[in-house]
């Protein structure tokens, strides 16, 4: 994400703070992967996840939307494009 941040020219250089970039590990049960997303404000980020080589049960590529509150709570939506998706509503504990 570093690399790509420097990489940005100046006049988008204030947006900078606001990019992820990740690389996700293959497992049994789920593959390899690409995710690009951006933090549109301190609670709503929205990303675009790339398998490069989907499992039967995973999309090739999907759209996910965050929506981040309570500081510990999280609501994610994913959809894509073999008609699998999701709402999940996460709670965080903190110990």
């Amino acid at each position: 994400t570093s690399q790509l941040r420097k990489a940005l020219p100046k006049s988008l250089a204030k947006y900078a703070q606001r990019i992820s970039f990740s690389y996700e590990v293959g497992t049994a049960s789920s593959s390899e992967g690409f995710r690009f997303g951006y933090w549109f404000s301190r609670h709503v980020f929205v990303a675009l996840h790339q398998h490069l080589e989907p499992l039967p049960d995973e999309n090739g590529t999907e759209g996910i939307v965050e929506w981040h509150f309570r500081n510990t709570m999280m609501l994610q939506g994913n959809a894509g494009d073999r008609g699998i998706g999701g709402l999940d509503l996460v709670r965080r504990w903190r110990w």
